[in-house]
Order: structure tokens, then sequence, then C-alpha cells
């Protein structure tokens, strides 16, 4: 009995994995930084066009090891993100959004912006000024009938310090994407993104544990009295904190015990 003649979506996707792993492999094997982001924004424009279609949602994308591919828990939004390092240390990343909406399935396509912005902890950012990172989890709640979409993710920031963020996704219907929402409450301020700064050297955890049903981080100490302020000089202590979801905020806690 004759198999199952694959379906011509998925022809094409895996053609285009190919070709984009095919690009991936070229980037490696030159030096010249120039060409190397040639390269990179090469794969990301054949990736957004290949993610046009609405059949590509459900696609593994497995092969591309290079990315981190996230799918919310309601199937409502795909995150693919991915970096290039830099011959100074730094890194430009790439990102595209899937909205799975029935009638206006759309994508969006954006890098990170040029330049250090400031006091980005304290605003929403338009899609299109995003700060770049390596989204790595994602997780979902709802308060009110208004669902939030948290992201976790690593920023390799440069050759002495790493970044991590806990931050918000918000896609309103029939609009641009933005990151950012004030719903992080430490007791004190109210912030739209939760920012962690760190030695290069070190290992931070920030992860969520179901079982607690909280976003779970290392306490941030400097490695010594005098580098207090030094965010380069921040290692992780035998501390952990922690977010939970509580009447539409992530509220901090402090000294979580995650033994049991």
């Amino acid at each position: 009995m004759a198999g199952k003649r694959p379906d011509s979506t998925d022809v094409n996707l895996n053609k285009q994995v190919e070709k984009l792993n095919n690009l991936y492999a070229s980037s490696k094997t030159v030096s010249d930084q120039g060409l190397k982001e040639t390269y990179y924004d090469s794969v990301f424009f054949i990736f957004a066009n290949a993610l046009e279609t609405k059949a590509s949602f459900a696609f593994g994308f497995d092969s591309l090891k290079y990315m981190g591919h996230l799918t919310s828990q309601d199937n409502f939004l795909r995150v693919h993100s991915w970096n290039m390092p830099k011959s100074d240390g730094t890194h430009k990343y790439y990102c595209i959004v899937q909205v799975n909406q029935k009638k206006n399935y759309r994508i969006y396509s954006f890098t990170s912006t040029l330049g250090r912005q400031e006091n980005i902890e304290r605003k929403k950012v338009p899609y299109n000024q995003w700060y770049g990172a390596l989204y790595y989890d994602i997780i979902k709640t709802k308060h009110q009938g208004q669902e939030f979409y948290t992201l976790l993710g690593l920023d390799l920031n440069d050759l002495y310090s790493n970044k991590k963020y806990i931050d918000i996704i918000t896609v309103p219907d029939d609009y641009e994407p933005h990151f950012g929402e004030p719903v992080f409450n430490d007791g004190a301020t109210v912030r739209p993104r939760v920012i962690f700064e760190y030695s290069s050297r070190a290992q931070m955890t920030l992860r969520y544990e179901e079982k607690l049903k909280m976003i779970v981080f290392d306490h941030l100490v400097p490695i010594a009295e005098q580098y207090t302020g030094d965010p380069r000089f921040n290692v992780p202590d035998n501390a952990k904190n922690g977010y939970k979801w509580e009447n539409g905020s992530w509220v901090l806690h402090k000294d979580v015990d995650i033994s049991n």
C-alpha cells in the first residue's frame, strides 16, 4: 500500500529549512563581520517569508537548532529568536512572532535596535524598538478576561555581563505587538519588565516552576563590597526569590523555598 503523500506545504517548508541550514553553515565559514551579517540577514528574511503561510504555525522547525522556538499553551503565539555573535563581544538579535488568530493570522519580524536604550526597565517598547534577547520560555496567565504572555529571555550582553529578562508581549487585535506591561510588583514599585544583569562568568537561574506557579530566580549580590553598583560583578548567592501571579500582577516573593 502506498504511503501517505507529503503535504505540498510541508515539502516547501522542508526545502526552506534546508536552505536556511545551508546559509547558517556558510555563515560559520567566514570571518568578515559584514559578510557574516549578510548571511544572518538572509536567514531572517527567508524564514520570515516561509512563515507567511498559516500552515507554518504547526510545522516543527526542529532542525533549526540555532534558533529558539516557543509556542504558547493556547497556540495563539509562536516566538522564534536567535542571535549573531559580533566581533566586539556584543550580539545582534532576530525575532519573528506568529499570531495564530483564526481570521487574522499574521507575523511580525524584527531585529534588535542599535545602541543602548535608556530606562528600558521602565517603559513599554514597540516591537520595532526591541532590545534583543533569546527567549526560552513563555507563560500564559489571565486576569479579568485579559490574557498575558510572559517571556523569559537571555541577552549575552557583552564580554563582561549577561542580562536576563522577564517581560510581557502583548498583541492587541488588529494592532502591532509591544513588549512590557506594568504588572511586575516588587512591593515598592510596579514596572513593565524585570531585568537582571550579572557577570558573564557567572550562571544565573531564571525559570518558571510549575509546581509553585512561580518564576524563580537567583538573588544577585556583588562579588565584593567595592563592586556594589557595578552589575558586571554581580553573582548569585544561595537565596532564591520569585514572582507569583496574583490578581493580575507578578508579585515578588523573597526567600523562596524550592526544595518541596
